[in-house]
């Protein structure tokens, strides 16, 4: 008798040990895959306005960006200009003005966010005014 009311007991404890494993797992999977469903990227292309001005050194760009605290991704250079994608969002702003300062005239800044998520990818302008012209506020 003591060995037919003991295996209902172990099946149960094997039933609440599964069920514990599969919400641990359900649970590690939402901590990973949560914060993938929607990520915000901005970037700032920088592009010569005249023929035959030179695209401005990316290594100058970095050096005054992390001056002023602003948090760099990467800089990379396209058919277009350089392509300086922020680590923060929120710093987009501080970016142009630094930016704006430190460049000579000639170039312009257009800014875009990029927002990413599992089911879409949309890529839009950040603001009605794509383009600013840099070196006027010197």
């Amino acid at each position: 008798m003591n060995q037919a009311n003991s295996q209902p007991f172990t099946r149960r404890q094997g039933w609440k040990r599964i069920l514990g494993l599969l919400l641990f797992i359900v649970a590690a999977l939402t901590v990973v895959i949560l914060p993938q469903l929607g990520h915000k990227e901005v970037s700032l292309q920088i592009r010569a306005t005249h023929n035959g001005l030179a695209t401005p050194d990316g290594f100058f760009v970095y050096q005054k960006l992390d001056e002023n605290g602003v948090s760099i991704t990467s800089i990379t250079q396209d058919r277009e200009g350089l392509v300086i994608r922020l680590a923060h969002p929120e710093q987009r702003t501080l970016a142009l003005q630094v930016l704006q300062r430190e460049l000579p005239p000639g170039y312009s800044i257009a800014d875009k966010i990029l927002h990413r998520s599992l089911f879409y990818k949309s890529e839009r302008p950040a603001a009605a005014t794509l383009s600013y012209s840099a070196g006027h506020n010197r």
